[in-house]
């Protein structure tokens, strides 16, 4: 084409903000450096491919003194911004009796899956925590919160995975109901340590491994569980940054370190450093069954306890035979 159309057509491209010769500047670099840092595939299924460069981190001079308060702070990222920063950690007792269920993660996959009513189960055992004080709290991933906004207590104040920083709203409530945790995918964790730890060499495999660990409660009683975690030590660093200080992060909206002892039930069995349960239960031991927990949220029926659940399958049971045995009729077997 001749001059003035391939300037016309240049134009465009030359007004944009981010320029796309920008990328192939950025690979002829990266061939020129031979190194892999300034290349990277940014998606997780490998479909598309960024380029990305390293810029030193400087908010302070060197020789000002610095503090860094955090109750989630991830050692690996102040240590690359600080390299000589001197970690202390300040332990606080939470006034708080915890339960925990040891049987599942509660990912937030199998919660909108919603397999035998599981949220029936668990919004009956809030609405029966509800009928017996008023002044509870859910935290819980926030699509899930959203799908059934409608059905929680009146009462009870809501809040998710992802907005708890700075929430003080739940600080005067009672007992917490907190369900699942904040696991991202693992993409976007290698991306996150990528961008911290760019020259490093990171076992970046797209996927997480499972690894087995012990859930010990105070009363001695311990269970294993197994949990997703990452074969690189750097993003296996922001893993937990982003899950375990996450869920610390719900459980301390409460703000247990002073006042009275209240009552939190995790209904996730992801160990939490720091966190020793008093008490370790399962699903089926906390809830009522899953068609039975549908019917009573749909009749507004709450029981109060799995004890006075049973017994009253009990007398409706010897009823049912007395009424039998008058009617003149066996009863069946009950199936």
């Amino acid at each position: 084409m001749d001059y003035n159309t391939a300037a016309n057509k240049l134009k465009p491209l030359l007004e944009l903000r981010r320029k796309p010769i920008g990328f192939i500047w950025s690979c002829k670099k990266a061939i020129e450096l031979n190194t892999a840092t300034r290349l990277f595939v940014g998606k997780h299924n490998d479909s598309v491919i960024f380029a990305s460069y390293a810029k030193p981190i400087q908010f302070l001079t060197k020789e000002t003194p610095t503090a860094y308060l955090d109750a989630s702070l991830v050692e690996g990222i102040v240590k690359t911004i600080n390299p000589e920063c001197r970690i202390v950690k300040i332990e606080a007792t939470r006034q708080a009796n915890i339960i925990q269920i040891t049987d599942s993660p509660m990912s937030t996959k199998r919660l909108l899956e919603d397999n035998d009513y599981l949220s029936s189960r668990l919004l009956h055992f809030i609405h029966t925590q509800a009928k017996i004080n008023q002044n509870g709290a859910v935290i819980a991933p926030m699509k899930w919160i959203e799908a059934h906004k409608d059905r929680f207590p009146a009462s009870v104040k809501l809040a998710h995975f992802g907005g708890l920083r700075g929430l003080n709203t739940l600080e005067d409530c009672d007992w917490l109901v907190q369900i699942g945790r904040n696991q991202p995918p693992p993409y976007a964790v290698e991306a996150v340590a990528r961008a911290w730890w760019p020259s490093a060499r990171l076992t970046l495999t797209g996927a997480y491994i499972k690894q087995q660990r012990t859930l010990t409660a105070k009363t001695g009683d311990g269970a294993l569980v197994w949990i997703d975690t990452h074969a690189d030590p750097r993003c296996r660093e922001v893993l937990e940054a982003m899950r375990e200080q996450e869920s610390l992060q719900a459980l301390d909206r409460l703000r247990l370190i002073h006042g009275k002892v209240k009552q939190v039930w995790l209904f996730c069995s992801l160990p939490l450093p720091g966190i020793e349960p008093d008490e370790l239960a399962t699903l089926n031991g906390l809830t009522m069954p899953g068609k039975l927990a549908e019917v009573a949220l749909r009749d507004s029926v709450v029981v109060m306890g799995r004890g006075n659940f049973t017994n009253g399958i009990q007398m409706c049971s010897r009823r049912l035979m007395l009424l039998g045995r008058r009617s003149g009729r066996g009863m069946r077997k009950p199936v």
